[in-house]
């Protein structure tokens, strides 16, 4: 038996080069003619079946010869079908049951080789090692693959090394030979379809379940001859050029074949499933980087600040429920939703610096299973790249995309807005919008620093995120109605991050009011003691109480210092037509001196609350 088994290899040493698609290469070295094959078929919505052949395949070709009877019942019947099988066969084909067992097997694998457009065989790869009493068997079985394709294949058909699915997905060609498929249908032994639809992005993946190989999964069912049929009435080719994988073992190449002809296309990607599942034979799970987990994605929400943030964590916080069902958890450490305070913010002489804290990337690492959004617009104040590789790099051992999204305002109105929230603070540089606008009581708009240039130049700010996280990674969105989905900030997210359902609208931190905001300037511009400023937090003063007078803020020069800059932002028309828009900012301010309506207040303190004022009077009075 031996030596017929030695001339059975010897004979096919040429074929083991010249049947393949490229015999000048590395088998392994065609994945993108492979891929380009296949891409094809699918474009042009061809009938269409690609097939693998093994060492298990070559045994049942082999029959009735080359091996003995147990050979056929131990390596191929009972191997595959597990050992109960063979009442199984008794019953369907009676006591004499090896002959038509083995016959029909070797007829439905057959007649889908003679029907493929492509096939994976073994190439010389699979016979480098020296045939010795270990190895015969295979290595004969792998070789009557190779007599059979050229007995039975047209010349034309090309010929892959089997293995071929292995460097195919390790050079990430499965992602792109099934973009943009509506739906794809997987045959195996488990359901993993929402791994797959998730990791390759695909709307809807369906599931034909067949028996495991009872080397791993022995569910009593019987694949063969029992099962199959019932399975191949379960392909249902709804239209022409639907995509199926299939992992089913030698009924596999059956069920390409018939997913062919009923005007589907087939692909026999065998042993990778397993790989992708992690539950399958030793050798095809033990390389862990095939498993195929849930694509998961972070939106890295970075501000900036005044751009509806509070309105949109608020909204995100109370969603919490609704993102989960969506499969998108919050990460947060507290009730507003706003991380910025996991990040440390130092204001300097000339800058800001920035940087996340080990509870931000705690935050990230304990993140559930499936897509996360985190907000903090403080991480719009990064200005070091290290910072910024530092997230990315951290963020990608968890999430295999990160995406962070900014919303930019109009410079000059940011600029205002920031300032006006730097009044809600108790002291001077008490938050990082305090040490960048200051509080002169003057204008609205904060005076024109090189602290100021740099919070504002969103051109050099975005360029560092893009080179790290990549252009088509960073989404820039202009906090303006007319731009806003729906005008709402909250939906406009929404949108961003797929939900069906919106996010709540909500409308928070409301500013303090043209007139406390200009008296809260001025009290921390004259460093007012911090009984008085206290006063005044928790006084309520009413806008209606007072003469306010409209203003117009005609274009001011710290705007054209950063339109050519935003011209080369990633922006659409339209979104950079409001963010360069000419019109002038229009206010409202006190009729009167805020010298003198502060005056009054402290007159108010001094007769309501004892507050001693008498001091700090004598700075207000030096204004009037």
């Amino acid at each position: 038996m031996k030596d017929i088994l030695l001339e059975q290899i010897r004979k096919t040493e040429k074929l083991q080069r010249s049947l393949f698609y490229s015999n000048e290469k590395n088998p392994f070295d065609c994945t993108y003619e492979l891929y380009e094959l296949l891409k094809n078929a699918i474009t042009k919505k061809e009938p269409f079946s690609m097939v693998r052949l093994g060492d298990g395949e070559g045994r049942v070709l082999a029959y009735p010869n080359l091996f003995n009877k147990d050979i056929f019942l131990n390596q191929v019947l009972t191997y595959q079908f597990g050992s109960s099988v063979v009442e199984e066969l008794k019953r369907v084909f009676g006591d004499d049951y090896l002959q038509p067992s083995m016959t029909r097997l070797q007829s439905l694998v057959l007649d889908a080789i003679k029907n493929a457009d492509i096939v994976g065989a073994p190439s010389w790869l699979h016979f480098r090692d020296s045939t010795n009493d270990t190895n015969i068997i295979p290595q004969a079985a792998q070789s009557v693959c190779l007599t059979t394709i050229e007995a039975s294949v047209e010349k034309s058909v090309p010929i892959f090394d089997h293995f071929i699915f292995k460097p195919f997905h390790k050079e990430g060609l499965f992602n792109r030979l099934l973009k943009d498929l509506d739906q794809l249908t997987v045959i195996s032994h488990t359901d993993i379809t929402d791994q797959i639809a998730s990791h390759f992005n695909l709307p809807k993946c369906d599931h034909i379940r067949i028996p495991g190989h009872q080397s791993f999964m022995q569910s009593g069912e019987f694949h063969y001859p029992t099962l199959y049929p019932e399975i191949e009435s379960k392909i249902n080719v709804k239209r022409r050029g639907d995509v199926f994988l299939v992992a089913a073992g030698y009924l596999g190449k059956h069920y390409c074949n018939i997913i062919k002809k009923k005007g589907g296309i087939g692909i026999d990607i065998g042993s990778i499933f397993d790989g992708w599942a992690g539950k399958g034979r030793p050798d095809a799970t033990a390389n862990k980087a095939h498993l195929l987990k849930g694509s998961r994605t972070l939106y890295i929400h970075m501000g900036h600040h005044k751009t509806g943030t509070t309105s949109l964590q608020w909204s995100l916080k109370q969603s919490e429920h609704q993102l989960a069902d969506a499969g998108v958890n919050f990460l947060t450490s507290n009730g507003s939703g706003n991380s910025s305070e996991l990040i440390s913010v130092t204001a300097h002489r000339s800058h800001i610096v920035a940087k996340p804290q080990r509870s931000f990337y705690e935050l990230i690492a304990n993140s559930k299973k499936g897509n996360a959004v985190i907000s903090a617009e403080h991480l719009s104040f990064i200005e070091d790249e290290k910072e910024i590789e530092e997230l990315f790099n951290f963020s990608k051992q968890y999430f295999d995309e990160v995406r962070v999204i900014c919303y930019l305002r109009r410079q000059d109105k940011l600029a205002i807005s920031l300032k006006q929230q730097a009044a809600k603070q108790p002291f001077y540089g008490a938050s990082p919008s305090s040490a960048i606008c200051g509080h002169d009581s003057d204008s609205v708009m904060p005076k024109f620093t090189f602290t100021l240039l740099n919070y504002l130049d969103f051109k050099s700010k975005i360029e560092k995120w893009q080179a790290i996280f990549g252009n088509q990674n960073v989404i820039l969105r202009i906090y303006d109605k007319k731009v806003l989905v729906d005008g709402c900030v909250c939906k406009d997210f929404s949108s961003i991050l797929g939900l069906k359902n919106p996010l709540k609208s909500l409308n928070i931190n409301e500013g303090l009011g043209v007139v406390k905001t200009k008296v809260k300037h001025f009290l921390l511009e004259t460093k007012a003691p911090q009984e008085i400023v206290s006063y005044v937090d928790e006084l309520s003063i009413n806008d209606s109480n007072y003469t306010l007078v409209n203003k117009e803020l005609r274009l001011p020069n710290i705007l054209s210092k950063f339109y050519e800059d935003n011209t080369k932002l990633d922006l659409d028309k339209d979104l950079l037509a409001c963010l360069n828009s000419p019109s002038a900012h229009r206010y409202m301010e006190p009729a009167r001196a805020i010298a003198e309506i502060t005056l009054e207040i402290l007159n108010e303190a001094k007769q309501n609350k004892s507050i001693v004022i008498d001091k700090y009077k004598k700075v207000v009075e030096a204004y009037l």
